[in-house]
């Protein structure tokens, strides 16, 4: 008899409910930051990102009790949660798109910004680096 130990099996369906569970709140809290983020709320943004890294670690240890064997044995019989998770994985995928193209589009207004203020502080410098003698006055005087 060996002394290795059999891994722990864990409840599939349990595991698969909580997983589900879990990608919904995700899916909530990418909605929540795609506000956040169209609204400048970087604070509410930066709070919900730390959110959302708590929930992929959520998902990833789910996923890694799961037994793959019991898993494609119960894909079959529990239909109905494979194709919500699938429905609920696609609007992830969406809204964490949409999140994406809102910090690009974000990024990119600030460099051209950025560059705006840029330009203008180089006008001003060239403009007082233009004469560098001191100002002539009128006198006054004749």
């Amino acid at each position: 008899m060996s002394n290795m130990q059999q891994p722990k099996s864990y409840d599939i369906d349990l595991l698969l409910e909580r997983k589900l569970k879990a990608c919904r709140h995700f899916l909530a809290t990418t909605r929540e930051l795609k506000n956040a983020l169209a609204a400048e709320e970087m604070s509410e943004a930066l709070h919900l990102i730390q959110d959302r890294e708590k929930l992929i670690h959520v998902i990833e240890v789910l996923d890694n009790l799961m037994n793959p064997e019991a898993l494609s044995s119960r894909m079959g019989q529990r239909e109905d949660l494979f194709r919500e998770m699938r429905l609920v994985l696609d609007r992830m995928a969406k809204e964490n798109l949409a999140c994406e193209e809102l910090s690009t589009n974000r990024c990119l207004n600030l460099k051209d910004e950025f560059s705006r203020l840029r330009q203008q502080g180089q006008v001003i410098k060239e403009y007082a680096a233009r004469d560098s003698r001191p100002p002539q006055f009128l006198s006054l005087k004749s």
